[in-house]
Parts: structure tokens; sequence; C-alpha cells
């Protein structure tokens, strides 16, 4: 029986090999770089973008592998704030790409410009870490996030996360490499580290400056740029900082609305017992009083809001400092244990240059037996603090100095016979 299969990307029942064997058309290159090339073309009648290598590039296997990975990370993806890809397939005249979602919209640096509304720019942030959040959620940390890598589409106004060209995972260990673009790029991005959710996060406080988000995620995006042991942990963290800075600023402002209205109050019984008449009845009074007792109740009122709103800064102050703290902790016990191996590592290099010195020593005496004297060396500095893999090390580097040394009465001695 043939097996048919409804594709996401075109709506239509479509057999299997139906797009192995269909050509695309209307190719447009769109960009071009040292190492990719990027094309958008219709098939099935829709529009599609792909991606291949350049061809300076086009038969290198260490490209062809990346091509690959990136396929392979994008496949893992479940996102609806990341773009889609649907195959990897030869095309002609241009090799192997990467078919992708063809997205109608704009980058997110000529959206934020285009909009003034304070409020969307930071709905559109929290978007941003939900996507981010869903591609960390897969093992992938995409490590070059920046505005012109995210799409707004025209459609619903909602983020894609573009470009995995430097992701990276656990599982392509081999490919890793420094990555990111300046500005947007970790610190410890640049010397090539192990692939961190946490580079995202440092990205991400980047993003949200460009974005001017407002003056009460100054804090949280200072954190967020921190060194990496002082960064939020993840973008969990990140989003639950901002919903305690939202529900600070909400306390505030209802306190700042509680006296306004309080003082209009105040002003509406002072006006009446302004204009009260010496012979004012009984009702004109209870009226009074009655205002009198809605002023109190609103007084009440701001002081209750206030109160809370100064709670919950205070907690959230209290939190903030005990985090810190925990940081400062973590770091500085991060500190020592680095000096205590740093100060372990001089140590092995100066018994090996210790040991090659022993050995230098007897470079022409021709009836020492340098192998021995490495031998025994090794033997007598082997102690409790030293592993046998360090030992190992120790007499690997000591050994080759002894064949360096005969090596060098070799090379004198078969000079010596040609003269």
């Amino acid at each position: 029986m043939k097996e048919f299969i409804d594709t996401s990307a075109s709506g239509q029942i479509v057999s299997p090999f139906e797009g192995v064997t269909s050509s695309f058309t209307d190719i447009q290159k769109l960009s071009e770089s040292k190492t990719n090339i990027i094309l958008n073309a219709k098939r099935y009648g829709k529009w599609w973008i792909l991606k291949c290598l350049a061809k300076d590039v086009a038969n290198d296997g260490g490209y062809q592998q990346k091509l690959r990975k990136e396929f392979d990370l994008m496949m893992s993806i479940d996102s609806p704030f990341v773009v889609k890809a649907y195959s990897m397939e030869p095309v002609d005249d241009y090799g192997m790409c990467i078919i992708m979602e063809y997205i109608e919209g704009q980058t997110l640096d000529s959206w934020t410009t285009a909009t003034s509304s304070r409020r969307q720019r930071n709905i559109m942030f929290v978007r941003i870490l939900n996507a981010v959040e869903d591609i960390h959620a897969s093992a992938v940390v995409h490590r070059d996030l920046k505005p012109s890598n995210i799409i707004v589409n025209r459609a619903g106004g909602y983020p894609k996360i573009i470009d995995f060209g430097l992701a990276d995972s656990d599982s392509h260990a081999t490919l890793k490499q420094p990555a990111g673009t300046a500005a947007f790029i970790a610190p410890e991005q640049t010397v090539g580290n192990v692939p961190d959710t946490r580079n995202d996060i440092f990205s991400l406080g980047a993003i949200a400056k460009c974005m001017n988000l407002g003056c009460s995620r100054s804090r949280i995006i200072k954190r967020c740029l921190e060194p990496i042991d002082r960064r939020f942990q993840s973008v969990g963290d990140l989003k639950k900082a901002l919903a305690s800075a939202d529900r600070i600023r909400k306390n505030f402002r209802r306190g700042i609305a509680f006296m306004f209205f309080a003082a209009v109050a105040a002003t509406v019984v002072a006006l009446l017992y302004r204009h009260i008449s010496p012979t004012a009845d009984s009702e004109q009074i209870s009226q009074i009083q009655k205002a009198n007792i809605a002023l109190k109740d609103s007084f009440d009122n701001v002081i209750t809001t206030l109160n809370d709103s100064l709670s919950s800064v205070s907690k959230a102050n209290r939190a903030l400092s005990e985090e810190n703290t925990a940081i400062k902790k973590t770091a500085d016990e991060l500190q020592q244990k680095f000096d205590a191996e740093e100060a372990h590592r001089r140590k092995i290099a100066d018994i090996i240059a210790a040991g090659n010195r022993r050995v230098e020593r007897y470079r022409n005496d021709l009836n020492a037996d340098l192998t021995q004297i490495a031998e025994d060396y090794v033997a007598s500095i082997a102690t409790s603090d030293i592993s046998q893999k360090e030992l190992g090390e120790i007499r690997n580097a000591v050994i080759l100095k002894v064949r360096e040394i005969y090596l060098s009465r070799r090379n004198k001695t078969e000079n010596g016979n040609k003269k």
C-alpha cells in the first residue's frame, strides 16, 4: 500500500517521494558569505528558504559536516518561535541545501525602531525568552543570538529565531569552536569553551539593552551581562526576575493611584466643611461624616498598599542579597579551586624542570645511564599528592629530555665521522 503524508509545509496530501524529484523554481539569491549562500525559491506554489555552502567550501568535508549539524539541530527543536527545517536535499547548481520555511516579516532591530510602545517591546522580549527556552529544552545552545537573527513575522507579530549555523549541543562535541557576533557574544565564547545555556543569557541581556525596555529592567539586564557564574542560571530564572519586577512596579503604581484619589477625597471634604452653613441640618452633617469615613478608609487603603509594596521590595531585596551572597560564595570556592589547581600545575612543572636539570648534568658523561637516572628521579618524587597519571606525565617529559640528549650525541658522532 502506497503511503501518503500531510506535509505541514504545503498543507497538501503528497507522496513522501514527491519532494525528492520536484525541482525548485524562481530561485533568488538573498545573501552570500564566504561559507554560505541563502536563497529563496518556489516549490508546490510556496516560497521556501534554502541554505547551502558557498562554492569555495562546497567540497570541504568540515563545512559539509557543519551544514549537516545545523540541520540536525534545527530538526531537534519543536517550537513555534523557531524557524522550521523540513529537509536536506540536493538542489541543481547549488548542491546540498537545508530547506526551511519562508518567514514574511522584519528583523527585530527594524521592528524595535518602528515600535514606539514600550509595553509591546516588553511583550516581544518575553516571547523571545520563550523561544530561547524552547531551544534550551532541546539541549541546544544558539550561541549567536542577536536582533538580525530574530525575525518578527507580519502575520501575528511573533518572533522566529533563525540561523543555527553556530549553534551547538553535547552531541556535536567534535565541532566545537569559538563562536558569536561582536556586541552580543558572551566573553567565554571567544576562547571556545563548551557550550553553556548561560552564553545565550548574555546575548539576551545585550538584546534587551538594545530594545530599550525601561528603567525597571536595568538591574536585570546588568545581571545578564555579568561573568558567567553571576548570570541568571537559566531563562526560567530570568523570567522570574522580570515577573517580580512587574509585581513591584504594579503595587507601586496602585499605591500612587490610591494616594491621588485620597487627595481628591480630602479636597472634597475640605470644600464641604468650608461651604457648610452654621445652620446645617442633620442630613448635611451626616453626609460630611460619611465623607470623613470614606476619606479615612481611602487613607487606610493607601497605607496598606504602600506597606505591601515596601514588603515586596524588601522581600525581593533580601532574596537578591541572599542570591548574591550565594553567588559570591560559589565564585570564591571556584577561585580557590582554580588557585589550588594552578599551584599544583606549577608544582608539576617545577618537578619536570628539576628532572630535566638532573639529566642535563650528565649530558657529557658518556658512561652515565640517563634512562636509569630519569627512572630513579621519578621514583624519588612519588608522593601521595601526585597521582599515577601525573607521575606518568612527569616520567614521559623527563624521558623526552633523555632522548633529546641521546639524539644530540648521535648527531655529534655522525658529524665527527663525516669530518
